[in-house]
């Protein structure tokens, strides 16, 4: 039985929850899934080696990949070039600043294969070839995905920790300080188990521009106990 081709997609989902989707012109070659652990590895006073290596934390996967988009390959003719493409790609690293949103998640797709959920932490688009009138009809785009939520397949990420409704709690207080490729939706998903939950930890560290989180900065996180 001959098997059916299956087209790769993005699906995009804004802080409110209203998902839209880019179809990827042409299936990537491959793609890329990187894991890294953080270890304490000092040795002691006069050894060579660590006598006991201690697992600090563990990072959150990251998913690449690479993209083509080219009008004249795609649909025979150049038309409005790649640039409705690139321009939704491009949205995946805008925040509304006017509502306070950080940029969307997003999930890559390809038939029965799914990534974890993550936000685009790195995006460059070379455009390589022109029409007559200057528009692109070709571009290259290179993404770097975070994960920010638990992978269903794998098991990767932690889940939020379940609670006994029936079992009084009260509030407790943690920090967190802000490491590279940090974002709030991630650090939210670390803490509480849900990213949408983001807007919680912007309000109790007076964050107006939750996009703009500078590596180093201690953050306070209320947790429920």
């Amino acid at each position: 039985m001959a098997t059916t081709l299956q087209k790769a997609k993005l699906e995009i989902q804004d802080a409110g929850g209203s998902t839209s989707q880019l179809d990827c012109w042409f299936n990537p070659e491959g793609y890329t899934i990187s894991r890294r652990n953080e270890w304490n590895l000092d040795a002691g006073i006069g050894r060579n080696l660590p006598h006991a290596p201690q697992f600090m934390r563990g990072a959150s996967a990251t998913f690449s990949l690479e993209l083509l988009f080219d009008a004249g390959l795609a649909f025979g003719d150049v038309g409005a070039g790649v640039q409705p493409a690139t321009d939704q790609l491009l949205m995946l690293m805008e925040a509304k600043e006017e509502s306070n949103t950080p940029p969307p998640s997003v999930q890559f797709t390809w038939g029965a294969v799914r990534s974890f959920r993550a936000v685009c932490t790195d995006l460059s688009i070379s455009f390589l070839m022109f029409s007559g009138d200057g528009t692109p009809t070709r571009a290259r785009a290179n993404l770097t995905l975070r994960q920010i939520e638990k992978d269903a397949r794998t098991g990767t990420g932690s889940a939020a920790a379940k609670q006994n409704p029936t079992t009084a709690s009260y509030s407790r207080a943690r920090s967190h300080v802000v490491s590279d490729g940090d974002s709030l939706q991630s650090i939210a998903f670390r803490f509480y188990g849900d990213p949408t939950r983001w807007r919680e930890i912007a309000a109790a560290n007076d964050i107006d521009d939750p996009v703009r989180l500078r590596a180093g900065t201690r953050l306070s996180i209320t947790l429920a106990s």
